[in-house]
């Protein structure tokens, strides 16, 4: 980006889902434990929880509400272990969201 100068229609969206992101784990009051948005892949953002050493995929800006629900069941269940929180198939075609812990 330069200042001074428009963003483009890619920019836009991706502004736009990041803002989707945080209005979801604002929801699922994660706001205080994301500490990075990654927006590198607008089919792959990732969230860094980095209190809880864990690295989130959510794929795309998709169905955002429910896979916050199973991001925190997910961190529920597995305190104390650093790793990654997978949300980023298909919720509605029999995807399992899912926990990879570090080795």
């Amino acid at each position: 980006m330069n200042p001074g100068s428009r963003l483009n229609t890619e920019d836009l969206q991706k502004l736009e889902d990041v803002i989707k992101i945080i209005d979801a784990t604002n929801e699922a009051e994660l706001n205080g434990k994301v500490t990075s948005i990654d927006i590198t892949d607008k089919n792959e953002y990732s969230i860094y929880l980095s209190e809880d050493k864990k690295e989130v995929h959510l794929g795309d800006a998709n169905n955002l509400s429910n896979k916050m629900l199973y991001v925190m069941a997910i961190l529920e269940d597995e305190q104390g272990k650093e790793g990654e929180i997978f949300v980023n198939g298909d919720l509605n075609n029999k995807f399992n969201p899912y926990f990879r812990e570090k080795v």
